[in-house]
């Protein structure tokens, strides 16, 4: 019997990694998730992103996905890393960018007792 080990699933972020346990960090975490053989989809929370339109768009339920969708939207692992990775600065969450998120969260740490 041979037993394999596959990852379907990386996690992609510009946080810096001291702030990574974070309760919020999560909200700017990009994730590549496997859809198939060598079909890796890159997902920030529900919504998945499609470098046609380059837009984040809402991902239908398995059996609702078309074959133009699952073209659109899913990437040999190499190309989904290299989207991912691109994408990870740039992520929002309530208008601020990371470095502002940074400094909150830092000026935060520093006023606590």
């Amino acid at each position: 019997m041979t037993v394999t080990v596959e990852p379907t699933q990386y996690v992609v972020t510009a946080v810096p990694a001291d702030l990574q346990d974070h309760i919020d960090a999560d909200c700017f975490q990009l994730t590549i998730e496997r859809r198939a053989r060598d079909k890796w989809a890159v997902i920030r929370r529900t919504m998945c992103w499609d470098d046609t339109t380059q837009k984040w768009v809402s991902e239908p339920t398995p059996s609702s996905r078309s074959d133009k969708f699952k073209a659109r939207t899913r990437y040999p692992l190499d190309m989904a890393l290299a989207i991912a990775q691109r994408l990870a600065p740039e992520q929002r969450i309530m208008g601020l960018t990371i470095d502002a998120w940074v400094e909150r969260v830092r000026q935060d740490q520093e006023n606590q007792p």
